[in-house]
């Protein structure tokens, strides 16, 4: 095994594969990055894609940044999501008792049972399972643009 597939191992991502970034706790925006097999790192911004900042594999690396992989969408999951947004749904959420709703606006996640829906008037109860959704998410699912 070279060196550039024993990075690709550790970071358990593979080459071309797209995923997100996060220091500590905190999501680096919306933006999706991947890295070619020679670990250049490349950006998804405004709808192309760029070579991304040197020092942003760097803190990879030394794990100051940490990569958030982009869940596996199965062919059903796409459905499902493709019609919320078309009703004009961003985020879906699964609560603690398995209920999956979709939201106009960015809901927060409750200590007990739900994502907040208190004071967000602009959210539908999804009826069908979405596989990658689980309550343990640290936050709701956005869906992109």
């Amino acid at each position: 095994m070279n060196y550039t597939e024993q990075i690709f191992k550790m970071l358990g991502v593979e080459p071309n594969e797209e995923f997100k970034l996060q220091y500590k706790s905190k999501q680096v925006g919306q933006c999706k990055y991947s890295l070619t097999n020679n670990l250049i790192l490349n950006i998804y911004y405004n709808n192309i894609w760029q070579l991304c900042r040197k020092d942003k594999i760097f803190e990879i690396l030394n794990g100051t940044l940490q990569i958030v992989q982009i869940p596996k969408i199965t062919p059903e999951d796409k459905i499902v999501i493709d019609y919320a947004k078309l009703c004009g749904y961003k985020w879906l959420a699964k609560d603690e008792d398995k209920r999956i709703f979709a939201y106009k606006t960015k809901p927060l996640k409750g200590k007990e049972i739900g994502w907040s829906r208190f004071n967000n008037f602009d959210f539908v109860y999804i009826g069908y399972p979405i596989s990658f959704l689980s309550w343990d998410d640290d936050e709701p699912y956005f869906i992109e643009e």
